[in-house]
């Protein structure tokens, strides 16, 4: 649990076998984006976050 700009989030994320995920939900807005990656180089975590800001 966590806030943007004042507005309180669920986020998650996770990492397997060269995938990465984010998720980040806004229950006040009923907004979820999910950010996936097939390559452990590259995470989502910040452009899902910018992209929920």
């Amino acid at each position: 649990m966590k806030d943007i700009n004042g507005i309180p989030t669920r986020e998650h994320g996770g990492s397997v076998f060269g995938f990465k995920s984010m998720a980040v939900y806004i229950p006040q807005r009923d907004i979820y984006l999910v950010g996936f990656s097939n390559c452990d180089c590259n995470s989502p975590t910040q452009l899902v976050k910018d992209m929920a800001n």
